[in-house]
């Protein structure tokens, strides 16, 4: 009976403090949720859940939000009061750090209240709010106008500098070599011809596009090798170009030290000025070579059939092998690529003339040929007027040779061994010809 009223009593004592913890505990129970910030930190939300008694839940108790139109209620019934549910945190343009964010909206779903902590809307001190920058199209860039004289004078200056070309097919007038012709050598490379050439049997001058480093390449590496001996010299001849800088020149004949740079401008029409440089710079520093040879970069030359040449005519004087062009006419039709005007050339008939991609010249006519070349009037087809006008002036023959061929030939071992030029090579083509010279099984 003791035991009995003793157990009434605690169970007694137990459903009071029961009843009282009920009464002090929180009718909520919240549930939080972590989520992450761009730049790694984290903010807490609070989800709510229907209170245990189906009453309502007072959302002022939550941190950062309230009843108003922006939230969703929860009514007794466990129904939702649909409202716009969506709330802005920010508008404004905020940076972490590094990380920028421009625009955060928090959206709760099935009822559920997003809420964002305190501490987002404490002010932070690596938070740094920036305004957003005016547009920058708003003020109108003005160019303004460009000086018509200004124009002009830029324009001229580009011309002088790109290219000083004597008249084309409009040249009605003529004009004398020597106004147009820029005399003198950026780079001489005199030590091509030590001494004067005093020992030399040939100087060959090679003209060479700035562009047209591959011919220069293959020819040295083929029918070029020829320069090693003492009494032979070889170079190229170029002239200024707004297409290759003289740098890049420089270091190729830093390599190869063949290389000589006029100071004419490099072009089709200027062909007669890159000869008159040649007559130059062998009169200037090679005037002693017996024989000079000028070429192209196009060419193929046999130089053991050109020595055997030249050691058969030593004792010839004032003359000019090559390929003879007998009665050749004038151009007079304007559209012509070999327009020659009745101002540039009265006659009908050109003088007798060697063909332009190789000929040999006796070392005695240069200083001639060089001074008579600067008097008369210009013409752009530099064989006509080197070996033909000018040779004419100055009473030099001029000598046919059969091995000159100048033209494009069947390239058979034959034909290779038995010339001593042949036009129209391009640069892989070199290593197949000098590989047919050099052939000792070929019988012709």
């Amino acid at each position: 009976m003791y035991y009995s009223s003793v157990n009434l009593n605690l169970c007694f004592f137990i459903l009071v403090l029961k009843n009282l913890s009920y009464s002090s505990s929180p009718l909520i129970q919240k549930k939080e949720e972590q989520y992450y910030n761009l730049n790694g930190s984290t903010n807490r939300s609070i989800k709510s859940v229907q209170d245990r008694s189906g009453g309502n839940i007072d959302n002022n108790s939550i941190p950062g939000f309230s009843n108003n139109s922006n939230s969703n209620i929860i009514n007794n019934n466990g129904t939702i009061d649909t409202k716009k549910n969506t709330k802005s945190v920010t508008n404004a343009d905020v940076r972490f750090g590094s990380a920028s964010v421009k625009k955060v909206n928090v959206v709760s779903e099935a009822g559920d209240v997003a809420a964002a902590s305190n501490k987002t809307e404490e002010k932070r001190s690596d938070v740094v709010a920036l305004p957003r920058d005016p547009p920058t199209n708003l003020t109108k860039t003005v160019t303004p106008a460009r000086d018509k004289t200004q124009e002009k004078t830029e324009e001229k200056t580009k011309e002088s500098f790109i290219q000083k070309i004597p008249p084309k097919t409009d040249n009605v007038t003529g004009v004398i070599t020597r106004t147009v012709y820029d005399s003198g050598f950026t780079l001489p490379n005199i030590e091509l011809c030590p001494d004067f050439g005093r020992w030399l049997q040939v100087v060959i001058v090679i003209t060479s596009a700035p562009k047209h480093a591959e011919a220069r390449s293959a020819i040295r590496q083929t029918w070029g090798h020829y320069q090693l001996r003492k009494d032979v010299a070889i170079a190229f001849i170029v002239g200024r170009s707004p297409d290759v800088k003289e740098s890049v020149i420089r270091e190729e004949n830093d390599l190869y030290g063949d290389i000589i740079l006029a100071n004419f401008v490099d072009s089709y029409n200027n062909l007669t000025l890159k000869t008159v440089s040649i007559l130059e710079w062998v009169d200037n520093y090679c005037g002693q070579a017996k024989f000079v040879l000028k070429t192209d970069d196009d060419m193929f030359i046999n130089i053991p059939k050109l020595l055997q040449f030249i050691g058969n005519h030593l004792k010839d004087k004032r003359k000019i092998f090559g390929k003879l062009a007998k009665k050749w006419k004038p151009i007079r039709k304007k559209t012509s690529k070999y327009y020659v005007s009745v101002k540039q050339y009265r006659n009908s008939l050109f003088p007798d003339f060697t063909t332009g991609p190789a000929y040999l010249m006796t070392s005695d006519v240069i200083h001639d040929l060089y001074m008579t070349a600067l008097e008369k009037t210009y013409l752009k087809l530099e064989d006509v007027y080197t070996t033909g006008i000018v040779a004419q002036e100055e009473k030099i023959q001029r000598v046919h040779v059969n091995e000159f061929f100048n033209r494009r030939i069947t390239l058979s071992p034959c034909n290779v061994q038995k010339g001593i030029s042949i036009h129209m090579i391009k640069p892989f083509e070199q290593y197949d010809l000098w590989k047919k010279l050099l052939d000792g099984r070929s019988k012709c």
